[in-house]
């Protein structure tokens, strides 16, 4: 029963997350407050919170009973058993991690569309809970990712803390500027779709991708969504900041 749940977790996570890494591109390419940008805005919007939120459920099922999903049949004990269990928790904290990136960042982006000057409704147990766990476990997954030399986990470890931090601090601020909202959208709507690349390179493209790159190699399609994307996000920010005259 255990395994069964995880499978139809697993399978919705991935079927979800495949199709929203196409419906990603749609608001990019639409007209910018139009009909179609919003409308596959909401496309968007809803994959990402699906897919995280199945993401968080399945990681906590494989660090809760790891050999339960993972070896299912029991076919493996004493030294093969501790091994899968030692790289399944790693990589479940990693998931996690990137899990909560991906809700953090969709939640954000969108309600500071929502709220825009008035960030009460951003300042709500509901919203910052998931914001102050990835900040929690973010040290923890570069500690793991220094202790057994994983660049990704370490790369992504401090992107997450950094993320939480500026989340935070545009929440409590005292002040923000004029359409300093529009920036947010824009910068955490794209951090939520590098999350999302991101756990497709690092998990389900794996697999392709071992057929056409060796895996010292695969390591660059690792991190390329979040090299591609913080250059464009910069670049946009910058667009739109002086566009509308935000510091």
């Amino acid at each position: 029963m255990y395994y069964s749940i995880y499978s139809v977790l697993l399978f919705l996570h991935i079927v979800v997350g495949s199709v929203s890494l196409i419906t990603f591109w749609l608001p990019v390419i639409a007209k910018k407050g139009g009909h179609f940008h919003k409308r596959s805005g909401k496309w968007f919007e809803f994959g990402m919170l699906a897919v995280s939120l199945s993401g968080v459920a399945i990681t906590l099922m494989v660090l809760f009973d790891p050999l339960a999903i993972k070896d299912p049949s029991s076919s493996l004990s004493g030294a093969e058993a501790d091994k899968l269990v030692w790289w399944s928790e790693m990589f479940a904290w990693f998931l996690l991690m990137l899990s909560l990136l991906v809700l953090n960042s969709t939640r954000h982006s969108v309600l500071v569309l929502k709220c825009r000057e008035n960030r009460q409704a951003l300042r709500q147990w509901p919203h910052l809970l998931p914001i102050l766990t990835m900040a929690v476990i973010s040290p923890y997954v570069g500690y793991l990712g220094t202790k057994y030399s994983f660049v990704l986990l370490q790369v992504f470890s401090a992107l997450c803390l950094v993320n939480s931090y500026q989340l935070l601090h545009y929440i409590f601020k005292p002040s923000i500027q004029p359409r300093e909202w529009l920036i947010q959208h824009l910068r955490h709507i794209i951090g939520a779709g590098i999350g999302a690349y991101t756990a497709f390179f690092a998990f389900g493209g794996r697999q392709l991708l071992a057929n056409i790159v060796s895996d010292q190699w695969q390591i660059m399609f690792w991190v390329l969504p979040g090299v591609i994307g913080g250059i464009c996000t910069h670049k946009l920010v910058k667009k739109y900041r002086q566009q509308y005259k935000v510091q």
